[in-house]
């Protein structure tokens, strides 16, 4: 950025960025902080992952299930961050009435908590922010069957075990250059697979993507 244009002054840390992405999605963007004097270089945050900076602390509803919607209000409190739980589009499911038994030990940050919301309710979730003028209005986390209009996966397996199942980990993020399998029952450590694309490496318990490390 030219420090000597007009629309410099703007370019302070703490401000944000906004900008429409290729998929026509509205993005903002913390800037973090800037240096330089004749040409200014801009360090800039996802306003998505101010979720990192809040904590939540360890779940137990293994003797009585939580609604999804208790869930969100939990996960969200004093986060600044609403939600709305759409109808589906491709199943009959209820969303807002289903409820699960779960249980999350230790401390995570909300991030985190949503993540493995996720997998616990079969869920996907993506954020908005909306804007009044030049003001942020609202940041809303819409919670979805599924956030594609048409869900046909196709199906890969690597010794019997369902590559799907372990990467579809419902995130907020759309790339993935690698996945750790977070199931305690799944261990890829003695598997060697290779399909041109995702490939292991015999010892660690990371499922590696050649495509997504080539973006």
């Amino acid at each position: 950025i030219d420090a000597y244009a007009e629309e410099s002054k703007y370019f302070q840390p703490g401000n944000y960025i906004v900008f429409k992405d290729k998929y026509d999605k509205v993005r903002m963007h913390t800037i973090l902080k800037t240096a330089g004097d004749v040409e200014i270089q801009v360090t800039t945050e996802d306003i998505g992952l101010d979720l990192l900076n809040s904590y939540i602390g360890p779940w137990d509803f293994r003797m009585h299930e939580i609604k999804l919607k208790s869930a969100m209000e939990t996960a969200l409190f004093n986060t600044g961050w609403e939600f709305i739980i759409h109808d589906c589009v491709v199943s009959d499911r209820i969303l807002v009435n289903e409820a699960r038994s779960v249980y999350y030990t230790g401390t995570d940050t909300v991030l985190k908590r949503l993540e493995s919301m996720c997998a616990s309710f079969n869920i996907e979730m993506e954020f908005e922010v909306v804007f009044d003028n030049h003001l942020v209005s609202k940041k809303v986390v819409h919670v979805r069957d599924t956030v594609s209009k048409k869900r046909a996966p196709v199906r890969r397996y690597m010794s019997n075990i369902d590559i799907v199942g372990l990467s579809a980990s419902k995130s907020i993020e759309t790339l993935y250059t690698a996945v750790e399998p977070s199931n305690g029952e799944i261990n890829i450590e003695k598997i060697e697979y290779d399909d041109g694309d995702f490939f292991t490496v015999r010892g660690e318990k990371v499922l590696y993507a050649r495509t997504a490390n080539k973006t």
